[in-house]
């Protein structure tokens, strides 16, 4: 279903990858069941974002087992852009665009709509910024809600990139 609406504000926020553009978008007249479907959408993928990036306070203890789990040993920066796959050795069809999470000197965390298969080398980019990393798939998630199923899939970077 194809819908339009009349964008009413954006905003621009600088982040460590540069300039990234939050919209506001107001819809005409739609049927309640799309409406809803919109509502619910935005829901389950904006409040774990929200979270990630304004984070509740939490004891010493468990923020200390965090650190202890952390595999990567350094400091995942939030990306939330749109990256794309440029080449993987092993995949038959490239997945569309996918969504960079976070990123960290050591590795990367990819969300899209098809999973990459554990193993598989993968290089991506985003494009009009400087980042870009290649390494191996080491695992994949499923994310389900009640509207679609995402795959987090985790990189482990062996090639350059920026951060």
């Amino acid at each position: 279903m194809t819908l339009t609406g009349e964008v009413r504000h954006v905003e621009e926020e600088h982040s460590h990858l540069g300039a990234v553009y939050m919209h506001g978008v107001a819809f005409g007249e739609l049927p309640i069941e799309v409406s809803d479907a919109i509502e619910l959408h935005c829901t389950s993928h904006s409040m774990p974002a929200w979270r990630g990036k304004y984070r509740q306070s939490i004891d010493i203890l468990t923020r200390a087992g965090e650190i202890m789990r952390n595999l990567r040993g350094q400091r995942r920066r939030l990306a939330g852009l749109p990256a794309r796959i440029v080449s993987g050795v092993g995949l038959n069809a490239l997945p569309g665009t996918l969504i960079l999470e976070d990123i960290s000197g050591n590795g990367a965390r990819l969300v899209g709509a098809s999973p990459i298969p554990p193993g598989t080398r993968i290089s991506f980019e985003v494009p009009g910024a400087q980042v870009s990393g290649a390494g191996v798939v080491r695992h994949v998630q499923m994310l389900s809600t009640s509207s679609a199923a995402l795959f987090s899939m985790g990189v482990e970077l062996g090639g350059q990139h920026v951060a």
